[in-house]
């Protein structure tokens, strides 16, 4: 009861960190801009966050500010911040009306769901609500591919293909088992 407890205020909290982004965005005069440059950018200076750190929490507060009934249901304890970024994340591709109209369908389930199971269902969702909007959402990604290359914390290395075509990602996969084999 007490770990519940204890989720269930960080969710709160999250709520209104979330909601103060949004916010902090509202008040900009140009969408996502503040004076010098971009809130992606204001919001990493003032929480100490890396950019994708701060892209992240950004997009997910404008993902939210969209989607009330998810926003609520964090702020209330209902769902956790994990379960509030899959909503988000699985309607970006679809318009505010169609959006919400999934968003309601998944809330009801969604707290006794891991979150693998409320992506699944969401995304099942998103595709009988439009079937286009698969399509626009990998196109979308495919515009921010890239690779990327960190240390682990056992001094070794790590590599990553985020957002690649199917096919290049293929052919990536068996060029690198071909130099490691």
């Amino acid at each position: 009861g007490v770990v519940c407890a204890w989720r269930r205020l960080g969710s709160w909290a999250m709520a209104g960190e979330l909601a103060a982004v949004s916010e902090l965005a509202r008040r900009r005069p140009a969408p996502g801009l503040n004076q010098d440059g971009h809130l992606d950018e204001e919001v990493a200076v003032a929480l100490t966050l890396t950019g994708r750190a701060a892209s992240r929490l950004t997009g997910l507060a404008a993902g939210l500010a969209r989607l009330p009934g998810t926003a609520a249901a964090l702020r209330e304890g209902r769902i956790d911040g994990p379960r509030a970024a899959v909503i988000a994340d699985e309607t970006c591709a679809l318009d505010d009306a169609a959006a919400v109209a999934v968003e309601e369908r998944m809330l009801g389930a969604a707290p006794g769901q891991t979150t693998g199971q409320l992506r699944a269902a969401c995304r099942r969702a998103v595709l009988t609500t439009d079937p286009q909007a698969g399509i626009r959402r990998r196109r979308k990604a495919e515009k921010n591919a890239r690779v990327e290359a960190w240390t682990e914390t056992s001094g070794t290395g790590a590599l990553a293909g985020r957002d690649l075509p199917a096919a290049e990602m293929i052919a990536a996969d068996q060029c690198i088992d071909a130099r490691s084999g």
